[in-house]
Parts: structure tokens; C-alpha cells; sequence
């Protein structure tokens, strides 16, 4: 963990557009912590504004394909998993 990231490390938040998981992602990237997330409904284009509002706070949005570590310079710290989201989901 580097300095920039404090004490709170980088977590991946896996079901990021449910109300919930996004609530979870802004309360990590406001504390400080490197946060970053993904969700199918990201991915198609739906609810744009919750994806605005993380990405406000510095979250990065990420495809939920499993790529996030390559795409972000991982690994990250843990990942923080939806009940929404299906053990297949490869995030």
C-alpha cells in the first residue's frame, strides 16, 4: 500500500451500481482509500448517475469482465462482492 493510498488500501467493488455497493464505494474513496468498481449495468450504459457520482470521488469504473487488475495495476487489497452479483461474474 502506498503512502497516497493511507491506511484504508485499494479495494474493488464488484456490484457497484446497486444502491448499496455504491453507497459502500463512496464511503472508501472519501475516507481516503484507492477504490475502484465495476457492474454489468455499468457496462450497458445504465444508471449513469450513479457511475457520475463515484466517478466524482475519484472511483475508477472498470468493465466487469475480470480485467480490472490489469486495467488498474493490481492487485488490489480485497474485493467487495455484491449478493446481486453470480459466483460466475469474473471480477
Amino acid at each position: 500500500m502506498s503512502s497516497s493510498e493511507g491506511t484504508r488500501g485499494w479495494l474493488h467493488f464488484a456490484g457497484a451500481g446497486g444502491s448499496g455497493m455504491s453507497a459502500l464505494a463512496q464511503f472508501h474513496a472519501l475516507a481516503g482509500g484507492r477504490t475502484t468498481g465495476s457492474d454489468r449495468a455499468f457496462d450497458r450504459g445504465e444508471r449513469p448517475a450513479i457511475r457520475r457520482a463515484l466517478e466524482e470521488l475519484g472511483v475508477v469504473i472498470t468493465p466487469q469482465d475480470g480485467s480490472f487488475v490489469a486495467l488498474t495495476g493490481g492487485p488490489c487489497d480485497a474485493i467487495v462482492v455484491s449478493t446481486a452479483v453470480e459466483d460466475d461474474v469474473p471480477d
